[in-house]
């Protein structure tokens, strides 16, 4: 399956700050200190929860970002349709206007 760009940013995000809070786990075990009175263990779940609650966001906000970005296109696309379309009518308009002062004539 062919991923994007931004699917592809976000998955390497995900995946350091993986590493990042194995690192924090590691170094937590060395140590006695408990953090904002928690024990290391339900600190170090609750880290990875938000961790993965938050890299769900990132990739979702990455996902919307390619979908605006592509949406954006399309109208892009198509406000160029309608405007050749416009100028095409003009100017048909034009031809008519002057086949029928010419035939008045």
């Amino acid at each position: 399956m062919k991923q994007s760009i931004s699917s592809k940013i976000a998955t390497d995000y995900v995946r350091d700050q993986a590493l990042y809070a194995e690192a924090q786990e590691r170094l937590a075990s060395y140590t006695d200190i408990t953090v904002v009175g928690l024990q290391k263990g339900a600190f170090y779940v609750k880290s990875l929860a938000s961790l993965s609650v938050c890299n769900q966001l990132l990739i979702n906000n990455a996902q919307l970002k390619e979908i605006n970005y592509h949406k954006i296109k399309m109208l892009h696309s198509r406000i160029s349709e309608v405007a050749t379309r416009i100028e095409n009518f003009k100017a048909l308009l034009r031809l008519v206007a002057n086949k029928s002062e010419s035939g008045n004539e």
